[in-house]
Formats: structure tokens, C-alpha cells, sequence
């Protein structure tokens, strides 16, 4: 009898034993499917096996963990050129995420890149995160459009339609800095969504882990809405994803230009009073919170009628993105008018203090929404 129950303990702690050794694997290989390195080059999207050494005789490459690799994906045969775009060696192993903007002309997205840059460069902690930007062209380009804003109070020049350089950030988590991830942000020209929707631009702006969507509040709701719409078809049809797939996105929602808007549209009343409370409205950029990005959102969805395609891509994303795939985000790339006043014509940039607010807030949820534990409740 005793010998019976010895065996049937020991089938029990076997068994046990089993179980605990399968359940530290499939933690491990959660957290290796979640770690992925890069697998295609940010800015031209072919094969991570494209980069290699700059000077291949440099045999530094294998002891030195940032020395420079470059993609040599050829890009156009006629006239010949490459991609070139290059990264310190020790980020091929570093998780990423693509981050692309889609908007009509001068929506306000170079603005946008050039705020977020000023606020982040060269360091910045928030509540969760601690966020490096790594030197790169596209950062050079951006340290000047930022002084020419904050320096010499000129807005920012519209992007050119080309491939553009991404500008990239080392994210790490303040709580525990050995989990990072690196983001490449790309500034795409509103021509290439608008007008270009059959080239080689308009599927490499398809082809990203997230989008940002930019509203102008100043431009026609219909020519928008169709820049949006298509994007979401063809986004759709490059992943192979039918209608009743799994929700695409996410995809955070910008509403740029919020200091002009008493300006942009015909309710000007309600126009400052939504400012007003915009401006109440919990943290910001460095220190928001999910509850203040959320109270934000739902406040520019209740102001729908003083917004343009607001409304109707509310009811289009809630379809493609479900409830928690999208988000608003309610910013101004200058800061606001002094208090009091509404007109903005009558305050050039030389007479405003620049103060960027909300420009952070979906680079932050886009990385939070990732998977990635970016902001607190």
C-alpha cells in the first residue's frame, strides 16, 4: 500500500515538475517572439540581410558592437543608387518599430517631426520611458527645421516626395533599461498619399508597424477623407487582410494646428471654449497618462461638428482599428496663443513664446499600444 501512494507522489511531482519546466519555456519563447531584430531596413523596406559593413576589409566590425552598417538594397537601376541608410551595428539586434505619417499637403506632419525632435533631442525621460535619439541625416535635417522654428520663428518647409530618411529614437524602459526598442519615424510628403498612390512611395509608406494619421483643420473634409480612405483599402490589401480579419492599426489620429483653429473654422466660440478645455485637461508629452490621452480623445470626438473628418473617420476607424485601435490627439507644434487671445492672424511667430504641447502624446501611445509599457493608467 505505502508503496503504491510513494508512486503515485512521485507520478504527481514528476508531473509537477513537467509543468513547471514547460511553463519557463513558453515564457521564454514569449519573450523571444515579442524581441525580434530588425528584419527589413527602416527606409527602404527590403531585407535586413541587405547591411553590411561600410568598408568590408574592416575587420573592427566584428569586435566593435556600433560600428556602422550600411543597406545596399538597390533601390533604382537607372540612374544607379542604393539605399544607404545606416545604423550602428549593436541596433540590427534591437526591436523595432516603423512609425509613417499619412496626410494631405502641408497637414502639418514636418512640424510635428520637428516639435517631437526639439522636445526629445538629444535626451528625455518620462514617467515610463527614458528616450535617446540616435544621430542620424534625417536628425541633422530635423535639428535645423526645430532652431529655424524655435530660433528664427519660421514654420517648417513642406517635405519633398522622396524616400525619405527616418529619424530614430533608442527607447528604454526607466524601470528596467535592458528592455529596449529602437523607432524609426518617417516624414513622408503629402503628395505620396494624395497623388502617388501607384509607386513604389505609396507602398513603402504602407508598409509600417504603425501609422499616424494627420487632420488639418484648415483643408476641405472631402479631400481628406479620400487620402484616408484609400490608405486604409490599400493597407488592408498588402497585408491580406479581409474586412472580417483582425482590426489593423494602431493608428494615432493628429490634429495638428489646434492654436489656429478660432481661425480655421466658422464656430469660432466653440473653437475657444474646446481650446479652453483642451488646455484643463490633465499631463501632456513627457508626463500624460493614458486616462489624460483618453479624456482628450473623447473631447475632440464631442467636438466633432467644429472639426473636420472627425466624425465620419470616427465610425471608419471604430470598423478597421475596434474601439481601442485609434486614438485623437489634440496638439500644436508652436504652443498657444497668449491667454485671452483668439485671433491668430494678428500673432506672428516672432511675437509667440514656442512651446510645443500634446506633440508627444501618440509617438508615446503608438509605442505603448505596440506592446511596449510606455505610459501609466
Amino acid at each position: 500500500m505505502t508503496g503504491i501512494f510513494l508512486a503515485g507522489l512521485l507520478g504527481v511531482m514528476v508531473g509537477a515538475a513537467i509543468a513547471v519546466a514547460c511553463s519557463l519555456a513558453a515564457g521564454r519563447i514569449h519573450r523571444k517572439s515579442r524581441l525580434q531584430r530588425m528584419k527589413v531596413c527602416p527606409m527602404c523596406s527590403g531585407s535586413a540581410e541587405s547591411f553590411t559593413p561600410g568598408d568590408t576589409t574592416d575587420i573592427r566590425v566584428e569586435t566593435e558592437p556600433d560600428a556602422i552598417m550600411t543597406c545596399r538594397r538597390v533601390i533604382s537601376e537607372l540612374p544607379f543608387e542604393e539605399c544607404n541608410f545606416s545604423v550602428p551595428r549593436s541596433l540590427l539586434d534591437s526591436p523595432w518599430l516603423r512609425v509613417r505619417g499619412v496626410g494631405t499637403c502641408n497637414a502639418g506632419q514636418t512640424m510635428w517631426s520637428a516639435a517631437c525632435f526639439g522636445l526629445l533631442e538629444p535626451f528625455c525621460s518620462t514617467t515610463k520611458l527614458e528616450v535617446e535619439t540616435i544621430p542620424c541625416e534625417a536628425a541633422e535635417e530635423l535639428g535645423r527645421t526645430w532652431d529655424d522654428v524655435s530660433l528664427h520663428r519660421t514654420y517648417a518647409k513642406a517635405t519633398m516626395p522622396s524616400l525619405s530618411h527616418p529619424w530614430l529614437l533608442q527607447v528604454r524602459q526607466a524601470e528596467s533599461r535592458m528592455k529596449r526598442l529602437t523607432v524609426a519615424i518617417s516624414d513622408c510628403a503629402g503628395q505620396i498619399a494624395q497623388r502617388s498612390t501607384h509607386s513604389v512611395l505609396y507602398d513603402h509608406l504602407l508598409d509600417a508597424e504603425c501609422h499616424l494619421f494627420f487632420v488639418d483643420p484648415a483643408k476641405e473634409e472631402k479631400d481628406q477623407l479620400s487620402v484616408f480612405h484609400q490608405f486604409l483599402v490599400n493597407v488592408r490589401g498588402r497585408r491580406g487582410l479581409a474586412n472580417s480579419d483582425r482590426p489593423i492599426g494602431p493608428i494615432a489620429v493628429c490634429v495638428p494646428k489646434c492654436d489656429l483653429l478660432s481661425d480655421s473654422v466658422a464656430r469660432a466660440n466653440q473653437a475657444t471654449r474646446f481650446i479652453q478645455q483642451l488646455r484643463c485637461f490633465g499631463p501632456c508629452d513627457t508626463a500624460t497618462t493614458l486616462a489624460a490621452i483618453r479624456g482628450r480623445h473623447e473631447l475632440v470626438v464631442n467636438h466633432a461638428g467644429i472639426l473636420p473628418c472627425i466624425e465620419k473617420l470616427t465610425r471608419r476607424l471604430q470598423t478597421d482599428c475596434g474601439p481601442d485601435g485609434f486614438m485623437f490627439f489634440p496638439m500644436t507644434g508652436v504652443g498657444w496663443l497668449p491667454d485671452g487671445k483668439p485671433d491668430a492672424s494678428a500673432y506672428s511667430l516672432t511675437d509667440r513664446s514656442i512651446v510645443p504641447w500634446g506633440v508627444l502624446d501618440p509617438l508615446l501611445w503608438l509605442i505603448h499600444a505596440s506592446g511596449f509599457e510606455a505610459l501609466p493608467a
